[in-house]
């Protein structure tokens, strides 16, 4: 009984240095712990390098729009407004999950210094236009842009921005999704005139 139990015992003792010497499955051992890394990695460098592009036509949107409005003459037509900020919009093509929004306000500064709305155009879903702000009403304007009897063109570019994958990274959800808030103002005067009038906004 007792010889039987030490053979016993030492084919447990040989199957074990076999398996220990055998190397035929430490790829895919490797690999499962590996895989998974390395897949995150990937996806990540992706949504990070995709979202700081996006974000560079956000700032891009608004820099040609306030651009553009700021050579028109001392005039420019609602029509001519919408259509500007439609093409401002398309800069962020291919991108299209979710659609940016451009609002657009001329700001007449007094010779008292005061800041106020003389007109605004704003756009959503590249579809939708309506009037954002009361013409009369207070803007704000940075302090070192603030010089007196002076008018300046502001452009913001507003994005919900979501990522491919759709991970719950921010507790910000819409339509049961993650993004995040992408947003750019610029402040432009107009070249060819000390003020710049819109007709029909």
């Amino acid at each position: 009984m007792i010889i039987k139990i030490s053979n016993g015992l030492a084919r447990i003792r040989n199957q074990v240095k076999r398996l220990a010497g055998d190397s035929k499955g430490a790829a895919a051992v490797e690999f499962a712990l590996i895989a998974p890394l390395l897949i995150t990695l990937y996806l990540g460098t992706q949504e990070i390098s995709l979202a700081l592009s996006i974000n560079k036509k956000v700032g891009r949107t608004s820099s040609a729009v306030g651009d553009l409005i700021a050579q028109a003459d001392s005039t420019i037509a609602v029509a001519d407004l919408k259509d500007i900020m439609k093409v401002g919009a398309a800069t962020l093509q291919p991108y299209s999950i979710t659609k940016p929004e451009v609002w657009v306000t001329g700001i007449q500064i007094s010779t008292a210094g005061a800041a106020t709305v003389a007109w605004s155009q704003k756009l959503v879903n590249n579809t939708t236009y309506s009037i954002p702000y009361v013409v009369g009403s207070v803007a704000t304007v940075p302090t070192k842009l603030k010089v007196n009897d002076t008018f300046l063109v502001k452009v913001e570019t507003k994005l919900k921005y979501r990522p491919i994958t759709s991970w719950t990274i921010t507790t910000n959800k819409s339509s049961g999704y993650a993004y995040f808030d992408m947003a750019e103002v610029y402040y432009l005067r107009p070249r060819n005139s000390n003020a710049l009038t819109c007709t029909g906004c």
